[in-house]
């Protein structure tokens, strides 16, 4: 975003229009590329950051599409919310086909009732509620373990739903885990 509104890919006019506060995000942004010393992020050098940022800011019609993925990782809510404020900046939203996408999940009206089993539910009956249940199995796993030599933390969000892949599952061969709160709602 530095790169942006330095060499003057950052469309003002879009900005003083539709966001709150684009002159003290400019002058954060001065001050933390200052304090940063320009080291670029593992394994992509500044030259490329700035590259890729210049691309991006001469495409008006720029569009991201962020994965699930992303938002996982260490600091993933911050660098997600970094990702989608680009188009704000470069002004892409003005653009058809321009902006961000985080979840496409709302777009499409799927009629999922039967695959739900929502057309045999009797509203006689009561459900129970899983998720306290949930959150205490989650809380009893986030609390800190005694490792093994060589084991890898595992964040406690990548081991609460075995939905979630972790990061690192698959790129070192590990196997998937399972929270006790999943194995608990999956064992009837």
């Amino acid at each position: 975003m530095h790169v942006l509104f330095k060499e003057g890919y950052a469309d003002r006019a879009y900005l003083a229009k539709y966001a709150d506060a684009p002159d003290e995000l400019e002058a954060h942004l001065a001050i933390a590329h200052a304090r940063s010393g320009r080291k670029g992020s593992p394994g992509c050098p500044p030259g490329e950051i700035v590259e890729f940022a210049r691309l991006y800011g001469q495409t008006k019609r720029s569009f991201i599409r962020v994965g699930y993925g992303f938002s996982r990782l260490r600091n993933g809510s911050v660098n997600v919310h970094a990702v989608t404020c680009l188009p704000t900046v470069t002004g892409a939203w003005q653009y058809r086909g321009g902006g961000a996408l985080y979840s496409n999940g709302g777009l499409y009206k799927i009629n999922d009732r039967l695959i739900k089993g929502l057309d045999a539910l009797d509203p006689s009956i009561r459900i129970l509620d899983q998720s306290p249940h949930r959150r205490r199995a989650d809380r009893r796993q986030a609390r800190p373990r005694r490792r093994a030599a060589g084991d890898r933390p595992v964040h406690p969000e990548h081991q609460s739903d075995e939905r979630v892949p972790r990061p690192d599952e698959g790129a070192r061969g590990l196997p998937a885990r399972r929270s006790a709160s999943s194995a608990c709602m999956s064992s009837s």
